[in-house]
């Protein structure tokens, strides 16, 4: 009976994750809460440095923001099999290494999951797909 009620806790604990990412993936975001996202995840990864770097320079953010509006988030058993685990990817923690690191969650939160610190290819011709750590969650890149 204890198993069974652990059981049934993680299965909800599960629907209830991914009921709350659906509703913030980027694609259901407007362009405004868009460049907000993404200017709070470049002050994290630049921290700083994101004055000289981001700052003032609205082709930055505006980048960053195209390829944000590119990506959503995907239940694991609406991705194809065989996928990468984030964790393979490097990270663009030059400028913050004590922030910017490999988070290895089992609970997907979408308010604290930063894309931009991951380094990807921007340019991808292919959808990407990556498995969010140990969570139920893939973070799905649209091809240009």
């Amino acid at each position: 009976m204890k198993l069974l009620k652990i059981t049934f806790l993680s299965m909800l604990i599960s629907v209830l994750s991914m009921l709350s990412f659906a509703q913030t993936s980027p694609k259901n975001m407007t362009s405004q809460e868009i460049n907000q996202k993404v200017d709070l995840q470049l002050k994290e990864v630049f921290g700083e440095y994101y004055s000289m770097y981001i700052e003032g320079k609205p082709d930055q953010l505006e980048f960053y923001s195209n390829f944000y509006k590119r990506c959503e988030y995907l239940s694991i058993d609406n991705a194809p099999e065989g996928i990468d685990n984030i964790s393979i990817l490097e990270l663009l923690e030059k400028y913050n290494p004590n922030v910017i690191v490999h988070d290895n969650i089992s609970v997907f939160d979408e308010t604290k999951f930063n894309i931009l610190k991951y380094r990807f290819d921007y340019y991808n011709n292919t959808d990407r797909y990556f498995r969010i750590y140990n969570t139920n969650v893939v973070l799905k890149i649209n091809k240009l």
